[in-house]
Protein backbone atom coordinates (compact mmCIF):
# COMPACT_ATOMS: atom_id res chain seq x y z
CA UNK A 1 0.00 0.00 0.00
CA UNK A 2 2.08 3.33 -1.16
CA UNK A 3 1.39 5.64 1.50
CA UNK A 4 3.81 8.29 2.70
CA UNK A 5 3.73 11.16 5.58
CA UNK A 6 6.21 13.95 4.83
CA UNK A 7 7.29 15.56 8.08
CA UNK A 8 8.31 18.68 6.53
CA UNK A 9 5.09 19.06 4.74
CA UNK A 10 2.41 22.28 6.15
CA UNK A 11 -0.39 19.46 5.88
CA UNK A 12 -0.40 17.48 9.07
CA UNK A 13 -0.10 13.48 8.85
CA UNK A 14 -3.80 13.25 9.76
CA UNK A 15 -4.21 15.34 6.48
CA UNK A 16 -2.16 13.69 4.27
CA UNK A 17 -2.78 10.48 5.86
CA UNK A 18 -6.48 10.99 4.99
CA UNK A 19 -6.68 12.06 1.47
CA UNK A 20 -3.75 9.85 0.36
CA UNK A 21 -6.40 6.87 1.37
CA UNK A 22 -9.00 8.21 0.04
CA UNK A 23 -6.98 8.93 -3.55
CA UNK A 24 -5.79 5.45 -3.25
CA UNK A 25 -9.39 4.26 -2.89
CA UNK A 26 -10.69 6.58 -5.79
CA UNK A 27 -8.02 5.36 -8.18
CA UNK A 28 -8.68 1.39 -7.28
CA UNK A 29 -5.22 1.10 -5.86
CA UNK A 30 -7.28 -0.14 -2.29
CA UNK A 31 -9.93 -2.02 -4.15
CA UNK A 32 -13.27 -2.62 -2.35
CA UNK A 33 -13.59 -5.11 0.45
CA UNK A 34 -9.78 -4.94 1.39
CA UNK A 35 -8.68 -4.76 4.87
CA UNK A 36 -6.48 -2.13 5.93
CA UNK A 37 -3.80 -2.42 7.89
CA UNK A 38 -4.13 -2.52 11.70
CA UNK A 39 -4.00 0.91 13.70
CA UNK A 40 -0.53 -0.45 15.16
CA UNK A 41 0.76 -1.70 12.30
CA UNK A 42 0.23 1.41 10.03
CA UNK A 43 1.36 3.83 12.76
CA UNK A 44 5.04 1.78 12.83
CA UNK A 45 5.00 2.33 9.15
CA UNK A 46 4.16 5.49 8.28
CA UNK A 47 6.41 6.72 12.11
CA UNK A 48 3.10 8.63 13.18
CA UNK A 49 1.17 7.89 16.50
CA UNK A 50 -1.28 5.23 16.50
CA UNK A 51 -3.82 8.25 17.33
CA UNK A 52 -3.42 10.17 14.02
CA UNK A 53 -3.84 6.70 12.34
CA UNK A 54 -6.85 5.63 14.45
CA UNK A 55 -8.37 9.03 14.10
CA UNK A 56 -8.31 8.82 10.47
CA UNK A 57 -9.72 5.38 10.42
CA UNK A 58 -12.68 6.90 12.58
CA UNK A 59 -13.41 9.75 10.16
CA UNK A 60 -13.13 7.39 6.91
CA UNK A 61 -15.45 5.07 8.68
CA UNK A 62 -18.11 8.03 9.57
CA UNK A 63 -17.58 9.05 5.84
CA UNK A 64 -18.64 5.86 4.66
CA UNK A 65 -15.09 4.66 3.26
CA UNK A 66 -14.57 2.35 5.31
CA UNK A 67 -16.46 -0.21 7.16
CA UNK A 68 -15.17 -1.39 10.66
CA UNK A 69 -15.59 -5.19 11.66
CA UNK A 70 -15.14 -6.88 15.08
CA UNK A 71 -11.86 -7.08 16.24
CA UNK A 72 -11.44 -3.27 15.27
CA UNK A 73 -10.04 -4.26 11.37
CA UNK A 74 -11.45 -1.69 8.65
CA UNK A 75 -12.26 -2.78 5.10
CA UNK A 76 -13.30 -0.67 2.26
CA UNK A 77 -16.92 -0.08 1.36
CA UNK A 78 -18.30 -3.85 0.16
CA UNK A 79 -21.60 -4.17 -1.63
CA UNK A 80 -23.80 -6.93 -2.59
CA UNK A 81 -25.52 -7.82 -6.00
CA UNK A 82 -28.92 -8.16 -6.76
CA UNK A 83 -30.59 -9.39 -10.42
CA UNK A 84 -33.52 -6.62 -11.73
CA UNK A 85 -36.99 -7.59 -13.28
CA UNK A 86 -37.17 -6.60 -17.01
CA UNK A 87 -39.41 -4.18 -18.82
CA UNK A 88 -43.04 -5.20 -20.00
CA UNK A 89 -43.73 -4.14 -23.40
CA UNK A 90 -46.88 -1.95 -23.66
CA UNK A 91 -48.18 1.18 -24.97
CA UNK A 92 -47.39 3.97 -22.47
CA UNK A 93 -50.56 5.93 -22.21
CA UNK A 94 -52.64 2.33 -22.49
CA UNK A 95 -50.36 1.02 -19.71
CA UNK A 96 -50.90 4.35 -17.04
CA UNK A 97 -54.54 4.27 -18.15
CA UNK A 98 -54.87 0.74 -17.65
CA UNK A 99 -52.68 0.99 -14.20
CA UNK A 100 -54.81 3.59 -12.68
CA UNK A 101 -58.36 1.64 -13.42
CA UNK A 102 -57.10 -1.74 -12.06
CA UNK A 103 -55.87 -0.30 -9.05
CA UNK A 104 -58.66 2.22 -8.35
CA UNK A 105 -61.24 -1.17 -9.33
CA UNK A 106 -59.04 -2.96 -6.77
CA UNK A 107 -59.52 -0.88 -3.83
CA UNK A 108 -55.77 0.61 -4.17
CA UNK A 109 -55.78 4.30 -3.46
CA UNK A 110 -54.11 6.72 -5.99
CA UNK A 111 -50.93 7.36 -3.29
CA UNK A 112 -50.11 3.85 -3.14
CA UNK A 113 -50.07 3.21 -7.05
CA UNK A 114 -47.66 6.33 -6.70
CA UNK A 115 -45.37 4.59 -4.20
CA UNK A 116 -45.66 1.61 -6.01
CA UNK A 117 -45.19 2.68 -9.72
CA UNK A 118 -42.42 4.82 -8.58
CA UNK A 119 -40.07 1.75 -6.77
CA UNK A 120 -41.22 -0.35 -10.08
CA UNK A 121 -39.69 2.56 -12.48
CA UNK A 122 -36.18 2.83 -10.02
CA UNK A 123 -35.83 -1.12 -11.24
CA UNK A 124 -36.06 -0.44 -15.13
CA UNK A 125 -33.06 -0.21 -17.18
CA UNK A 126 -31.62 2.20 -18.12
CA UNK A 127 -31.96 4.96 -20.81
CA UNK A 128 -29.98 7.78 -19.96
CA UNK A 129 -26.55 8.73 -17.97
CA UNK A 130 -26.81 10.38 -14.98
CA UNK A 131 -23.71 11.85 -12.93
CA UNK A 132 -23.65 11.40 -9.11
CA UNK A 133 -21.04 12.74 -7.15
CA UNK A 134 -21.01 14.34 -3.27
CA UNK A 135 -18.74 17.46 -4.68
CA UNK A 136 -20.49 19.92 -6.93
CA UNK A 137 -16.81 20.98 -8.50
CA UNK A 138 -15.97 16.98 -8.85
CA UNK A 139 -18.93 16.46 -10.55
CA UNK A 140 -18.32 19.04 -12.79
CA UNK A 141 -15.40 17.88 -14.19
CA UNK A 142 -16.61 14.72 -14.19
CA UNK A 143 -19.34 16.17 -16.52
CA UNK A 144 -16.53 17.86 -18.87
CA UNK A 145 -14.48 14.70 -19.11
CA UNK A 146 -17.24 13.02 -20.56
CA UNK A 147 -18.04 15.30 -22.48
CA UNK A 148 -14.84 15.31 -24.56
CA UNK A 149 -15.15 11.60 -24.47
CA UNK A 150 -18.65 11.06 -25.73
CA UNK A 151 -19.55 14.75 -27.03
CA UNK A 152 -22.35 15.51 -24.45
CA UNK A 153 -22.05 15.98 -20.93
CA UNK A 154 -24.50 14.24 -18.67
CA UNK A 155 -26.62 16.25 -16.11
CA UNK A 156 -25.30 15.80 -12.74
CA UNK A 157 -26.79 15.52 -9.58
CA UNK A 158 -25.56 15.07 -5.58
CA UNK A 159 -25.54 12.16 -3.64
CA UNK A 160 -27.70 13.67 -1.18
CA UNK A 161 -30.06 15.18 -3.37
CA UNK A 162 -31.00 11.99 -5.09
CA UNK A 163 -31.48 10.14 -1.57
CA UNK A 164 -33.92 12.95 -0.81
CA UNK A 165 -35.37 12.36 -4.27
CA UNK A 166 -35.26 8.74 -5.82
CA UNK A 167 -37.44 10.07 -8.80
CA UNK A 168 -34.77 12.13 -10.34
CA UNK A 169 -32.67 8.60 -11.02
CA UNK A 170 -35.65 6.82 -12.77
CA UNK A 171 -34.00 5.81 -16.47
CA UNK A 172 -30.89 6.85 -15.20
CA UNK A 173 -27.30 4.57 -15.36
CA UNK A 174 -25.63 5.97 -12.95
CA UNK A 175 -21.79 7.21 -12.96
CA UNK A 176 -20.30 7.77 -9.81
CA UNK A 177 -17.06 6.88 -8.07
CA UNK A 178 -16.79 3.13 -6.73
CA UNK A 179 -16.51 4.29 -3.24
CA UNK A 180 -20.03 5.72 -3.02
CA UNK A 181 -21.78 2.45 -4.63
CA UNK A 182 -23.02 1.39 -1.36
CA UNK A 183 -24.19 4.85 -0.29
CA UNK A 184 -26.60 4.49 -3.58
CA UNK A 185 -28.83 1.77 -2.77
CA UNK A 186 -29.17 -1.94 -3.34
CA UNK A 187 -31.36 -1.10 -6.41
CA UNK A 188 -28.48 1.37 -8.16
CA UNK A 189 -25.83 -1.76 -7.44
CA UNK A 190 -26.68 -3.74 -10.42
CA UNK A 191 -24.80 -3.07 -12.85
CA UNK A 192 -26.94 -2.34 -15.73
CA UNK A 193 -27.92 0.69 -13.12
CA UNK A 194 -24.32 1.92 -11.93
CA UNK A 195 -20.98 2.31 -13.98
CA UNK A 196 -18.55 2.61 -10.76
CA UNK A 197 -14.95 5.00 -11.97
CA UNK A 198 -11.96 5.04 -10.44
CA UNK A 199 -9.93 8.05 -10.73
CA UNK A 200 -6.52 8.65 -12.72
CA UNK A 201 -3.49 8.32 -10.42
CA UNK A 202 -1.18 11.65 -10.70
CA UNK A 203 1.55 10.29 -12.08
CA UNK A 204 1.98 13.07 -14.29
CA UNK A 205 1.79 15.14 -11.81
CA UNK A 206 4.25 13.94 -9.41
CA UNK A 207 6.80 12.93 -12.12
CA UNK A 208 6.69 17.05 -13.12
CA UNK A 209 7.31 18.14 -9.41
CA UNK A 210 10.39 15.70 -9.11
CA UNK A 211 11.85 16.83 -12.27
CA UNK A 212 12.06 20.47 -11.26
CA UNK A 213 16.18 21.14 -10.76
CA UNK A 214 15.56 23.88 -8.15
CA UNK A 215 13.37 24.95 -5.69
CA UNK A 216 10.11 25.83 -6.98
CA UNK A 217 6.48 27.83 -6.33
CA UNK A 218 4.00 25.14 -8.07
CA UNK A 219 0.45 26.11 -8.35
CA UNK A 220 -2.41 24.01 -8.11
CA UNK A 221 -5.66 25.64 -10.03
CA UNK A 222 -8.84 23.73 -10.19
CA UNK A 223 -12.74 24.22 -9.91
CA UNK A 224 -13.38 22.14 -6.58
CA UNK A 225 -12.13 22.63 -3.52
CA UNK A 226 -12.50 18.91 -2.69
CA UNK A 227 -10.48 17.99 -5.69
CA UNK A 228 -7.88 20.85 -4.86
CA UNK A 229 -7.69 18.87 -1.16
CA UNK A 230 -7.14 15.84 -2.14
CA UNK A 231 -4.54 16.72 -5.21
CA UNK A 232 -2.27 18.64 -2.43
CA UNK A 233 -2.51 15.57 -0.35
CA UNK A 234 -1.16 13.12 -2.94
CA UNK A 235 1.24 15.68 -3.94
CA UNK A 236 2.71 16.61 -0.70
CA UNK A 237 5.44 14.30 -0.65
CA UNK A 238 6.72 15.08 -3.90
CA UNK A 239 6.26 18.91 -2.92
CA UNK A 240 8.15 18.06 0.33
CA UNK A 241 9.69 21.30 1.87
CA UNK A 242 12.14 21.74 -1.26
CA UNK A 243 9.09 23.49 -2.84
CA UNK A 244 5.98 26.11 -1.90
CA UNK A 245 2.36 24.73 -2.85
CA UNK A 246 -0.09 27.76 -3.88
CA UNK A 247 -3.89 26.57 -4.20
CA UNK A 248 -6.71 28.63 -6.52
CA UNK A 249 -10.15 27.74 -6.55
CA UNK A 250 -11.55 28.78 -10.01
CA UNK A 251 -15.05 29.90 -11.05
CA UNK A 252 -15.44 29.64 -14.37
CA UNK A 253 -18.13 31.75 -16.37
CA UNK A 254 -21.40 30.93 -17.20
CA UNK A 255 -21.27 29.59 -20.55
CA UNK A 256 -24.37 31.53 -21.47
CA UNK A 257 -22.89 35.13 -20.05
CA UNK A 258 -19.93 37.00 -21.70
CA UNK A 259 -17.31 36.99 -18.45
CA UNK A 260 -13.80 36.08 -17.43
CA UNK A 261 -13.09 33.44 -15.13
CA UNK A 262 -12.20 34.61 -11.19
CA UNK A 263 -9.56 33.13 -8.92
CA UNK A 264 -9.34 32.91 -4.90
CA UNK A 265 -6.59 31.77 -3.16
CA UNK A 266 -7.78 28.28 -1.52
CA UNK A 267 -6.48 27.38 2.08
CA UNK A 268 -6.92 23.74 2.46
CA UNK A 269 -7.42 23.77 6.07
CA UNK A 270 -10.66 25.82 5.79
CA UNK A 271 -12.37 23.40 3.39
CA UNK A 272 -15.91 22.47 4.59
CA UNK A 273 -18.30 20.48 2.66
CA UNK A 274 -21.03 22.53 1.22
CA UNK A 275 -24.80 21.61 2.29
CA UNK A 276 -26.02 20.03 -1.24
CA UNK A 277 -29.36 19.92 0.16
CA UNK A 278 -29.82 23.38 -0.95
CA UNK A 279 -30.06 22.63 -4.09
CA UNK A 280 -32.97 20.50 -3.22
CA UNK A 281 -35.21 22.41 -6.21
CA UNK A 282 -33.19 21.95 -9.44
CA UNK A 283 -34.12 19.32 -11.68
CA UNK A 284 -31.47 16.55 -12.54
CA UNK A 285 -31.12 18.14 -16.10
CA UNK A 286 -30.28 21.59 -14.93
CA UNK A 287 -28.04 20.69 -12.22
CA UNK A 288 -24.52 21.36 -13.23
CA UNK A 289 -22.75 23.71 -10.41
CA UNK A 290 -20.91 26.67 -11.91
CA UNK A 291 -19.49 27.56 -8.38
CA UNK A 292 -17.84 26.84 -4.42
CA UNK A 293 -19.47 29.35 -3.23
CA UNK A 294 -19.75 28.22 0.33
CA UNK A 295 -17.47 25.02 0.42
CA UNK A 296 -14.37 26.96 1.66
CA UNK A 297 -13.63 30.05 3.41
CA UNK A 298 -11.59 31.98 1.09
CA UNK A 299 -9.38 34.26 2.44
CA UNK A 300 -8.26 36.89 -0.47
CA UNK A 301 -9.06 37.13 -3.89
CA UNK A 302 -5.86 36.10 -6.84
CA UNK A 303 -5.22 37.65 -10.31
CA UNK A 304 -4.15 35.74 -13.24
CA UNK A 305 -0.58 37.45 -12.67
CA UNK A 306 -0.49 35.43 -9.65
CA UNK A 307 -0.04 32.51 -11.73
CA UNK A 308 2.26 33.86 -14.08
CA UNK A 309 4.65 33.59 -10.68
CA UNK A 310 4.47 29.95 -10.27
CA UNK A 311 7.23 27.71 -12.09
CA UNK A 312 4.89 24.81 -12.74
CA UNK A 313 1.22 24.83 -12.83
CA UNK A 314 -0.64 21.59 -12.02
CA UNK A 315 -4.76 21.88 -13.74
CA UNK A 316 -7.85 20.41 -13.86
CA UNK A 317 -9.54 19.29 -16.96
CA UNK A 318 -11.69 22.58 -17.60
CA UNK A 319 -8.81 25.15 -15.81
CA UNK A 320 -6.25 24.03 -18.31
CA UNK A 321 -8.82 24.84 -21.13
CA UNK A 322 -8.76 28.73 -19.69
CA UNK A 323 -5.50 28.76 -18.63
CA UNK A 324 -2.21 29.32 -20.50
CA UNK A 325 0.98 28.88 -19.17
CA UNK A 326 4.19 27.87 -20.26
CA UNK A 327 5.18 25.24 -17.46
CA UNK A 328 1.55 23.75 -17.15
CA UNK A 329 0.73 20.05 -16.50
CA UNK A 330 -3.23 18.99 -17.15
CA UNK A 331 -4.27 16.31 -14.61
CA UNK A 332 -7.84 13.99 -15.63
CA UNK A 333 -9.98 13.37 -12.97
CA UNK A 334 -11.32 10.03 -14.71
CA UNK A 335 -8.74 7.39 -15.38
CA UNK A 336 -8.89 5.73 -19.13
CA UNK A 337 -10.79 2.64 -18.28
CA UNK A 338 -13.52 4.74 -16.85
CA UNK A 339 -14.08 6.96 -19.52
CA UNK A 340 -14.23 3.81 -22.01
CA UNK A 341 -16.46 2.38 -19.86
CA UNK A 342 -18.54 5.49 -19.99
CA UNK A 343 -18.27 5.42 -23.72
CA UNK A 344 -19.23 2.20 -24.39
CA UNK A 345 -22.74 2.55 -22.03
CA UNK A 346 -23.18 5.72 -24.27
CA UNK A 347 -23.50 4.24 -27.14
CA UNK A 348 -25.40 1.27 -26.00
CA UNK A 349 -28.20 3.86 -24.66
CA UNK A 350 -28.42 5.07 -28.03
CA UNK A 351 -28.61 1.76 -30.26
Amino acid sequence: MNLHIDKESELTAYEQLREQIIFLISTGEIEIGKEMPSVRRLARQLSVSPNTVSKVYSGLVRGGWLVEHPGAHHKVVEWKRRKEPSLSAASLDELIDETINVALGNGYSLQQLTDHLRKRLLDQPPDHLLIVEPDPGMGEILREEIRQTIGYGPPTCTLKLLQQHPALGIGALLITPVYMLEKLGQSAIDGRRAIAVSYSPLDKCIRAISELSQPSMIGLVSVSGAGLKTVSGVAARAISNRHSSHLFLMDRPDPKEAGQFTLRRFRVGDYRPIDILKATEQSASTMTSTAESGIALITETAHVSDLRCMDLLLLDSIASQLIEHPHAVQYKLLSDTSLKMIEVAARTLAE
